[in-house]
């Protein structure tokens, strides 16, 4: 089971404790283990005891170079509560570590989901540090412009001071807060292109249709008040609206978007079973960085039951997340 007396330890003689896998040496024993901490600066997970810090570096490398098993162990402990835990195993199907114990099996599902997406980002990022070098793009020729979006703490920690900057000639200007507006207006000034671009903006633009203006909410899971900014590891709900019942039967699934990265995560998906009025997705934040982020839900129809062709529905928002 999840060893809490080495989380503990590793609480107190780490500080801060950082987003990611590390290595912990035991002062008592000389043990030592490969821990991850999630973004919310929560352990998920500790590795079986090595008696030597270079085996637990070994294990944690192939961790990171190979997609690592997971599975899930269910236990029902002497006060009748069932527990949870994720394991990560070898390639004899032996547990190499395990995660702290969750209420929910879908929660330690979701936190599983998260640990394999940072692990897959990684190796990506190893795979283009040494893959041959990439020409670059001819900026003056593209259609494609691109924006930077720059946040810092100002006093309080819901409102943001930043700046928006134009990549290709390094023009600034200074927003405080999610200032939406401002941002447009920035955009909207710098996307002046010619004739011959503009063609190939259009063609390459799909026409997605038009649903209570494609507006996503959020709010906490458990309340109805909207708001746009939660703290790191809050539960959300996304409101997705639909008046139609056109998309009854699709697909429909929530991806996230760190603004000024064009990297996509997936957070959700689920099937809409009847569209009527208001669709409720939750959504996890444990595995995220504060930040401001767009949200944006697609759905895509399974199936046409009525032989008519209905289109790709997609809808976005801006949402910040906080350290809490």
């Amino acid at each position: 089971m999840f060893p809490k007396k080495i989380a503990d330890q590793i609480r107190q003689e780490v500080k801060p404790l950082e987003t990611g896998f590390h290595l912990f040496t035991a002062k008592e024993n000389k043990h030592s283990y490969f821990y991850y901490v999630q973004a919310s600066k929560k352990i998920l997970l500790i590795s079986k005891a090595y008696q030597q810090a270079r085996s637990a570096e070994n294990a944690l490398s192939r961790i990171l170079q190979q997609e690592p098993a997971l599975s899930y162990q269910s236990v029902t402990h002497k006060n009748k509560k069932q527990r949870h835990y994720l394991q990560l195993l070898d390639g004899n199907k032996k547990a190499m570590a395990v995660s702290r114990p969750f209420a929910d099996l879908e929660e330690a599902e979701l936190a599983a989901k998260g640990l394999q997406a940072k692990l897959e980002q990684g190796r990506e990022a190893s795979e283009t540090k040494t893959a041959s070098p990439v020409e670059q793009p001819q900026l003056q020729h593209s259609a494609r412009r691109s924006f930077r979006l720059d946040f810092y703490p100002h006093g309080d920690p819901k409102q943001l001071k930043g700046q928006i900057e134009f990549l290709l000639t390094r023009e600034k200007k200074k927003i405080i807060g999610l200032d939406l507006d401002a941002i447009q207006d920035f955009i909207t000034a710098h996307l002046g292109l010619e004739s011959d671009t503009e063609e190939v903006v259009e063609r390459k633009t799909p026409v997605l249709p038009t649903v209570n203006n494609n507006t996503l909410l959020f709010n906490e899971m458990g309340q109805n008040t909207p708001s746009t900014s939660f703290a790191v590891g809050t539960p959300m709900e996304v409101s997705v609206t639909l008046s139609k019942n056109q998309y009854d039967g699709s697909s429909v699934t929530i991806y996230l978007r760190s603004l000024g990265s064009s990297d996509k995560l997936q957070l959700a998906k689920g099937e809409v079973r009847q569209a009527t009025g208001e669709l409720k997705v939750p959504v996890y934040t444990q595995e995220l960085t504060p930040g401001f982020y767009q949200v944006i839900a697609t759905l895509q129809p399974t199936s046409l039951a009525s032989g008519n062709s209905v289109p790709l529905y997609q809808a976005s928002s801006i949402v910040q997340l906080y350290e809490a």
